[in-house]
């Protein structure tokens, strides 16, 4: 009896919160927000173009010099 009672008033309020948080109204406030313009958009100059040619590796070789064979290392040209 007593546990029937307890169970009875726990669903009982349980009900009561449940519907009580249903049933308020929803209210919506509108603010109205000043927003400052944004400022002017300063674009760069586009930096120059620099053109190169491209560059070849002549590679190393020997040579001879005389009578003798000399190594002639590998250069950009």
């Amino acid at each position: 009896m007593k546990r029937t009672a307890i169970l009875c008033t726990l669903l009982g309020f349980a009900t009561l919160g449940l519907v009580s948080a249903c049933s308020h109204e929803r209210i919506e406030k509108e603010t109205k927000q000043t927003v400052a313009p944004a400022p002017p958009v300063v674009v760069a100059p586009a930096p120059p173009v620099i053109v190169q040619q491209p560059r070849t590796w002549v590679p190393g070789q020997w040579t001879q010099q005389g009578p003798d064979m000399v190594w002639r290392p590998g250069h950009w040209e």
